[in-house]
């Protein structure tokens, strides 16, 4: 599905879904797994991996898209926040046929993440929303100390400095997302490799 929807941006800068509060910025291949970055009205990206129905983590990943503790293990920017069968975003960009990819993903909005007000403005170019964007900025600036406060008196994790995550970040997240998909593939191809050398 992500090539499709690859194939619909094309060379534009940008893929607006139907409902216009998500874009596709960036996506590709690395290591044969299909990835893509979103950008949302909010001023977050979000990093998306598909896993294909002939991947050996899908049957195995499909089981457990309703508890994503369960994916915990992989090292990625504030853990995997997202697992599903990949039609309920693909369809905000395309029509569905089948459903033949299981994504998982992360997302920039966690503590330490800032929103990237400046991209909001110039993908969503409405002088409404530019005015609410503003009015978001001010009211964050002055209650930043206010909020930092608040994480140091609750223990809560910060992701390093404040700032909006560049495309760049997501990307290098995602290749080391891949590459650990890579890493557990290998762990159960190994097991089934033993498996069968203890039945002969």
């Amino acid at each position: 599905m992500i090539k499709e929807i690859l194939k619909t941006k094309g060379d534009k800068q940008y893929l607006y879904s139907k409902n216009t509060t998500l874009v596709i910025e960036e996506g590709g291949n690395y290591k044969n797994y299909d990835w893509i970055i979103t950008f949302n009205d909010l001023g977050f990206r979000c990093g998306y991996v598909a896993i294909p129905t002939d991947n050996k983590l899908f049957k195995k990943f499909k089981k457990h898209t309703d508890n994503l503790d369960y994916f915990s293990e992989f090292d990625v920017h504030g853990g995997i926040t997202y697992a599903r069968i990949g039609g309920e975003k693909a369809e905000q960009f395309i029509e569905i046929n089948n459903l033949d990819e299981l994504w998982l993903g992360f997302d920039c909005g966690h503590a330490g993440d800032e929103e990237d007000y400046e991209l909001v403005k110039i993908i969503w170019n409405e002088e409404n929303f530019i005015k609410h964007i503003q009015e978001l900025q001010n009211i964050k600036n002055r209650s930043k100390n206010i909020r930092n406060q608040m994480y140091k008196e609750f223990n809560v994790p910060i992701l390093g400095e404040w700032k909006p995550r560049s495309k760049e970040y997501l990307k290098k997240e995602l290749e080391g997302l891949i590459d650990q998909l890579i890493e557990r593939e290998k762990v159960i191809y190994d097991r089934q490799m033993h498996k069968t050398n203890k039945r002969n």
